[in-house]
């Protein structure tokens, strides 16, 4: 799965993170990122495991499994993290790198009933998480869920897509 993890992540900056829920083992860990953003990222998992993350209220459980799977114009934001039969449950949250720019993070886990992976994926260079943060996360849990992907498309757009460069301003 890191090895894996590493041909999603080629040409990018971020963090890719999974853990298998049952054992509490780290199974991907990739940090390619700066080291203010890298520490972000690890406060984010600190809280996330200190409030006991995948664990959620029933509400937020029901949110968090209809943000994936409520489908393409239905409002559901991370449909694009969907799998048939995964029930995989995700959100995105932020990590602040000034007061003008925050780092969309995608924050998943899966099958919705007794989670055997939690995924955190922060892409730098894009300013939402469903561009890249969530479907890489999802072919992270895809992947370890079933050995393999029944999304060929989106993997291989994933591992050649590039990040956007930064804006510079005129004259610079």
């Amino acid at each position: 799965l890191q090895q894996y993890g590493q041909e999603l992540m080629q040409n990018k900056e971020g963090v890719l993170l999974a853990f298998d829920l049952s054992t509490e083992t780290v199974l991907v860990s990739i940090f390619k990122a700066d080291h203010s953003d890298s520490l972000k990222v690890l406060d984010l998992v600190k809280r996330c495991k200190s409030e006991g993350f995948p664990k959620a209220s029933p509400d937020e459980l029901e949110t968090m499994w209809w943000n994936v799977n409520g489908g393409v114009g239905t409002g559901a934001y991370l449909w694009i993290a969907h799998v048939d039969g995964l029930d995989i449950c995700g959100k995105g949250v932020s990590i602040t790198a000034d007061e003008n720019n925050e780092r969309p993070v995608f924050l998943g886990f899966a099958p919705k009933e007794n989670p055997r992976i939690a995924v955190l994926s922060y892409i730098k260079g894009r300013p939402h998480t469903a561009t890249f943060s969530a479907p890489i996360g999802s072919l992270m849990i895809e992947r370890y869920l079933t050995g393999g992907t029944i999304r060929p498309d989106l993997e291989s757009r994933m591992k050649l897509a590039r990040p956007i460069p930064q804006r510079t301003q005129l004259g610079e």
